[in-house]
């Protein structure tokens, strides 16, 4: 919210950030997409996640299958620039073309984030010399994202602009809702229970034991009882 008016319109990109006041702990938020207060209006409501912004920057080899390991943990959501372009994230590089910007997001079992793109002939390289490889993440508190109560975030943690003109002071930030969803990575043991009954279900849905395995391991479930008829 802005003290009047915008006059030539305030954009605030993907990412965005803003935070809780005073000391102790500091909590962020950032928005899941670009918003814009247009001229003429003060407010503009949009959805954030709790986490903070990072970015990482890489020199293209020109190699096929090149891979760049990012140094924090806790990632949500994964951005990619080469040479200022955007790339698309994509699960797999079978089947894209030669000349796809695309790229996998792989979590490797210490926990680091890897990003991996194609070969040249199932998505593209970046080429070497061409500009920097810029990583953009957000890292989370998991669970610890849930404390964040209705109104803690009022703070702007990042410059914004009215056209031009930097207008930072005159902008309010409030979370209408309390954070809720954040969530811890899966214990060794959730691992050991749920991997083998998984990956034998394949994400099918034919016997009930298939139905009940896939539903217990989705996050949130506690308990299912499938009525087999």
């Amino acid at each position: 919210t802005l003290d009047g008016p915008a006059v030539t319109g305030v954009n605030l990109p993907r990412w965005w950030m803003a935070r809780s006041a005073g000391i102790g702990t500091q909590y962020h938020m950032a928005l899941l997409e670009a918003a814009t207060i247009p001229a003429g209006q003060s407010t503009v409501e949009v959805d954030a996640v709790q986490g903070i912004r990072y970015s990482e920057h890489f020199a293209g080899t020109g190699a096929q299958y090149q891979v760049v390991r990012l140094s924090r943990t806790q990632l949500s959501g994964v951005s990619v620039t080469v040479d200022g372009v955007e790339w698309t994230e994509t699960d797999t590089m079978i089947g894209r073309a030669a000349d796809e910007r695309v790229f996998v997001t792989r979590l490797n079992w210490d926990d680091t984030v890897q990003i991996e793109f194609g070969n040249g002939i199932e998505g593209a390289i970046p080429s070497a010399g061409a500009g920097t490889i810029t990583v953009t993440y957000l890292v989370t508190l998991g669970s610890g994202g849930n404390d964040i109560g209705a109104g803690v975030i009022t703070e702007p943690a990042e410059a914004v602009y009215d056209g031009s003109t930097l207008i930072t002071s005159k902008v309010a930030v409030e979370n209408l809702t309390a954070v809720t969803g954040g969530e811890d990575e899966e214990s060794d043991a959730d691992v050991k229970r749920n991997a083998p009954r998984v990956t034998h279900t394949l994400y099918r849905m034919g016997p009930a034991n298939d139905i009940r395995s896939l539903l217990e391991a989705y996050p949130g479930i506690e308990r299912v009882q499938v009525l087999d008829v």
